[in-house]
């Protein structure tokens, strides 16, 4: 995996322009089709195999025409105080806009109040209801004008007027404002990450161009699938999210490998190897949990789940290949990590001097010592003084150096001390090659040299001490990485030297004398809570998985349900509807139950219906019963029952369940079949399709994903740890949605005017959403630990070591993620606002309490015994490679080359050795 995707991001870095192109022409078509696309017709919401859906279906066969899924309005009157509307003048207005109701296109039916009962015992509020032919989505902006029109002329003449139902229902409105306000965030905490305008700019720009084609291919597809408006936010929510972090992940590792002295080409190369395999099974672990919401068996989640997890394989796509094209196009205005901007008097190349010595930018050298004699000039960065400078901030590319002591990367050098790439080497102690040393000083490990002025090209040189190890250089004048160097003057891997004056190719240089020998660099945030939780692994385990437990109380007392208008914002007329209804018919008037009586089988079907009905009457709960009306062949019945609860309560749930269970008594004793339907009975029996659902659901996905983490970690603890913290995770959120949306704590300030039930297909929605994302960063966090321990570190050094290098990326990438969900709380979609809460909420529970304090603790306790796999299993799972091995043997090859495939030419060494020359 790691060496193909070596190769793919070479080759998008080499071919950017046809990548680029590419991903360019793609998004325009996607774009053309989407704006020619027809309009998105009805996106109907049936649940196979429950009754109510049966009911609905059973309705459209016997009862033709009559539109069971049409849109319904309920246009509620209530006359002014001190009046009624049986008065002569409220009566003669109602009976006006009946009129004027019943003549719309799309309008099949509108009940005058006055013929059908529907005027309150109290005589001040009526409604009339309004059918029509077609489902509210797909109505008219004509009708829907006319319907508020009519309203509008109601109330000029006195009456209060307000309009609920379906039929005034529009798409959704995810806040345009906040997700604007998100995409600022992210923008922000990308520029801190990254360290530069450009760098911030790359996963803001890809991920923009994968939301824009998967979008787009979502609004093309939308009338011939049937895909609603909540498909597109929910994709363009987990798309935008998921495409910024996968493309930070292989930026940040690029600037990493940059600053380990590689090439652009290279970087890119081997950044795409490592962090690139970390996306790819991450994005294949959210697409798992968002394609198996088709087993729930409800058609609008499974579509809502496919186009998601489309949009995330776009994502995975454009972060493996557009991000490589845009690093070629960025090329040196992306700096390696750590890398400071060039200030007043520093040198190009990222080296910056100071003291006695002299750096030098493009083979210009200045200070106390010169560019020849005592010190040999550089350039990527020089050194000046006693000693020489190797690595990428080390002397000249092509050409000699006489002195004291001299550095080539191709020539030779004479004088007390030199160094030579090509091997050749005089003077009192030298060193050439990768490591190999003659002279006074001999040289060890990768690159070490040690003696009277040694060097080494992979390595770091002291004037008079030693050093060891590979020798790269961080901070600002301190030398470190896996070998130090020491000694009145030394030089590191990365471009650090001292000698009189001391210079570093990726930071800056201290003075008179030395880049080490002192303290080390100071570790930083994300080392110390390592370092700290590792040391105290049980208090931190104990404190994080209580505190999660703790916020994950209230999801004991989840309540579930669909949205209806009695959760609409109060300044909402469908909320006002609703409430001038319950105060005028009862609160369960806004959810009638419908009951049809299937009596084609039955030998009176009239007897059966009316049996139906009184059974009906003597349950609890019931205010109202209608008498059956029939079809017009006379063999199926429907009776409306008005519950005396209102929709949502536990009260009406158990009313819907006593009616079935009366209805296998009539099937018994008249052989006609009892269904019971309407709103009120799909969203009860929606509610207990997720429930069913949701333990196969999780079966699976957290299945399939814990045997892919197998084959990632090498490991059977690892997998499970994570699998159980995500539990803890999801858990927590839940308890925070029901204490915001539920219970109101918190509800002022995050918008929500009405609290409610949670939305049915919550639950299973965020176990598949954040168990995909919660992989993400274990993936991320985890493989860096791992490849640190298959390279010799202990456990708990192995810990540490991956945070030092994911931890802030993870951090950022969780924060953005909480910034892009967040900005879905402004939607005035009470779904979309909670589906942004929960996610976001999620995000910040996982990311930070379980992957960065529960996780590392866990693993600390564990030892050694967290990268346990038994032998057979290890050998007969494949080797994936997220950690790079495959790529230790890979040669940078474009870094001498002189190929010209690094931006601005950085690697054409033929043009160099002449700039030395001159």
């Amino acid at each position: 995996m790691a060496t193909f995707l070596y190769r793919l991001g070479r080759f998008a870095f080499r071919r950017r322009h046809f990548v680029a192109l590419f991903w360019v022409a793609l998004l325009t078509l996607a774009g053309v089709a989407a704006a020619g696309a027809p309009a998105a017709g009805s996106t109907s919401f049936s649940i196979p195999g429950t009754e109510a859906q049966k009911a609905f279906d059973l309705l459209d066969q016997r009862f033709p025409g009559s539109s069971s899924d049409g849109a319904t309005a309920r246009v509620v009157f209530k006359a002014p105080a001190g009046e009624k509307m049986t008065d002569a003048d409220n009566k003669a207005t109602v009976e006006k806009t009946v009129k004027e109701l019943s003549d719309g296109s799309e309008v099949t039916s509108v009940a005058d109040p006055f013929k059908s009962n529907a005027v309150s015992k109290d005589g001040t509020v009526a409604y009339a209801s309004v059918r029509y032919e077609v489902s509210g989505m797909e109505l008219k902006d004509a009708s829907r004008d006319a319907l508020e029109a009519a309203g509008h002329d109601a109330q000029k003449a006195g009456l209060t007027v307000e309009i609920g139902g379906d039929a005034l229902q529009s798409g959704a409105e995810p806040g345009a404002a906040g997700e604007v306000v998100g995409l600022v965030i992210a923008a922000i905490v990308l520029v801190v990450t990254l360290g530069s305008l450009v760098a911030a700019g790359l996963p803001l720009l890809t991920a923009i161009i994968g939301v824009g084609i998967g979008v787009s291919t979502i609004t093309t597809l939308a009338k011939t699938l049937d895909l609603g408006d909540t498909t597109s936010t929910l994709a363009l929510m987990i798309g935008l999210a998921v495409g910024i972090d996968y493309a930070l992940f292989i930026v940040s590792r690029y600037r990493a490998e940059l600053a380990e002295g590689r090439s652009h080409e290279e970087a890119v190369g081997r950044a795409t190897g490592t962090a690139g395999s970390a996306v790819v099974f991450a994005g294949l672990t959210v697409v798992i949990a968002l394609a198996g919401l088709s087993v729930v068996g409800v058609p609008m989640l499974t579509k809502m789940g496919l186009a998601a997890a489309g949009t995330v394989l776009v994502a995975v796509l454009i972060a493996l290949t557009m991000i490589p094209a845009m690093l070629g196009y960025a090329g040196r205005r992306v700096r390696a990590a750590g890398e400071k901007r060039r200030g007043k008097g520093a040198a190009s190349g990222g080296g910056v001097a100071s003291g006695g010595g002299a750096a030098s930018g493009v083979g210009v050298a200045s200070g106390a010592g010169a560019a020849s004699g005592e010190a040999a000039a550089s350039l990527a960065g020089g050194a000046s003084g006693a000693g020489a400078a190797s690595g990428v901030g080390g002397a000249s590319f092509a050409g000699s150096a006489s002195g004291a002591g001299a550095d080539s990367w191709a020539g030779s050098a004479s004088g007390s001390g030199g160094d030579s790439s090509a091997g050749s080497a005089s003077g009192a102690g030298s060193a050439s090659g990768v490591g190999a040393g003659s002279g006074v000083g001999a040289t060890s490990g990768v690159g070490a040299a040690s003696g009277a002025g040694s060097a080494s090209r992979a390595g770091s040189a002291s004037g008079a001490g030693a050093t060891s190890g590979v020798g790269a250089g961080s901070g600002v004048g301190a030398t470190s990485g896996v070998g130090a160097a020491s000694g009145a003057g030394s030089a590191s891997r990365a471009g650090s030297a001292s000698g009189a004056g001391a210079t570093s190719g990726v930071g800056a240089a201290s003075g008179a004398g030395s880049a080490s020998g002192a303290a080390p660099a100071k570790p930083g945030l994300a080392a110390r809570w390592a370092s700290f939780v590792t040391r105290r692994p049980a208090a931190v385990l104990l404190l994080g998985v209580v505190g999660l437990g703790a916020i994950a109380v209230p999801a004991t007392q989840l309540e579930l349900g669909l949205p209806d208008d009695g959760s609409q914002p109060t300044s909402t007329t469908q909320r006002r509807a609703y409430d001038l209804l319950s105060d005028g018919f009862g609160p369960g008037f806004n959810g009638p139950l419908m009951i049809v009586v299937d009596a084609k089988n039955s030998d009176d079907p009239k007897a059966a219906a009316a049996k139906v009905g009184d059974d009906i009457k003597g349950l609890k709960d019931v205010a109202t019963v209608t008498p059956a009306m029939f079809n017009k062949a006379g063999d199926t019945a429907t009776i409306t029952v008005i519950p005396s609860s209102k929709p949502s309560s536990v009260q009406t749930e158990d009313l819907v369940h006593a009616i079935r269970d009366k209805g296998v008594e009539v099937k018994a004793d008249t052989d006609a079949k009892v269904l019971v339907t309407g709103t009120t009975a799909m969203n009860i029996d929606f509610s207990q399709k997720l429930n069913d659902a949701l333990i196969p659901y999780l079966g699976l996905v957290v299945g399939l994903a814990f045997l892919l983490l197998i084959a990632v970690f090498r490991s059977i603890l690892v997998p499970l740890k994570a699998a159980l913290g995500f539990l803890l995770s999801v858990l927590a959120a839940l308890g925070a949605v029901v204490a915001v949306f539920q219970w109101g704590w918190l509800g002022g300030l995050l918008g929500v005017e009405q609290t409610g039930p949670i939305m049915s297909m919550m639950p299973i929605f965020m176990v598949g959403v954040v168990f995909g994302l919660a992989m993400d960063y274990e993936v991320f966090l985890v493989t860096r630990m791992r490849e640190a321990y298959v390279h010799g570190e202990t456990p708990g050094q192995a810990i540490v070591t991956g945070f030092r290098h994911s931890a802030r990326v993870v951090a950022a990438a969780a924060v953005i993620m909480m910034a892009v969900f967040g900005g879905f709380i402004t939607s005035s979609e009470s779904m979309i606002k909670m589906i942004g809460f929960g996610l976001a909420i999620a995000v910040f529970f996982d990311a930070f309490i379980v992957r960065m304090a529960i996780v590392p603790a866990v693993l600390a306790l564990l030892g050694r015994k967290a990268w346990w796999l038994p032998k057979w299993l290890d050998r007969a799972l494949p080797n994936v490679d997220v950690e790079g091995e495959g790529l230790k043997d890979m040669k940078d090859s474009s870094k001498h080359s002189g190929s010209g495939s690094d931006p601005d030419s950085d690697s054409d060494s033929d043009e160099d050795r002449e700039l030395v020359r001159a």
